[in-house]
């Protein structure tokens, strides 16, 4: 089985090669350059049916060059995708598509952003909103259970050129 999707964590969750039924990637960020021909995306190139997959929690700010089907954090969504943010730009993308979660989305997004978006009551998500607390406590707050998962902090030490990080993150670095 030759497999052509890749991703900046995981590649492809299929349970033919896992033998899992559902897989949960949380609290993972992806800072590097992805090249590849084929689906790419920051976190996980594809979830195929047959996995329930939920990305919580998690960001890319890689650059992601691909000739088709990119995506910031999942190239093809079947599953859910909550609290994660994308910055990095996927180059075979239209312009209103540079920073897309997701390419193909058939799943459940919730809670979640990517630069340049432009939400229902017109606030743009862009740079400078991204890097406030009001855009970390939108991050935090899963609004399905209400709880406040405390996940991300603002980036006091620079780390991602003041976007925000995950708490655990920025502990390492203490």
């Amino acid at each position: 089985m030759v497999v052509k999707m890749y991703g900046g964590i995981a590649g492809n969750a299929t349970n033919q090669m896992c033998g899992a039924t559902s897989l949960i990637i949380n609290g993972c960020a992806n800072y590097g350059i992805i090249k590849s021909e084929h689906s790419l995306a920051g976190i996980l190139g594809a979830q195929s049916s047959g996995v329930d997959c939920i990305i919580k929690n998690c960001y890319n700010v890689g650059d992601i060059n691909v000739k088709r089907n990119t995506a910031g954090i999942l190239a093809t969504n079947n599953g859910i995708i909550k609290n994660c943010y994308n910055i990095g730009e996927c180059s075979n993308n239209s312009d209103d598509m540079k920073y897309v979660l997701a390419y193909k989305n058939t799943g459940i997004v919730t809670d979640s952003y990517y630069l340049n978006e432009k939400l229902e009551d017109g606030t743009i998500i862009d740079e400078n909103f991204m890097k406030t607390q009001e855009f970390v406590n939108m991050l935090n707050i899963d609004t399905e259970s209400k709880e406040n998962t405390g996940a991300y902090v603002i980036d006091t030490m620079g780390i991602n050129n003041g976007y925000p990080i995950l708490k655990g993150l920025l502990e390492l670095y203490k």
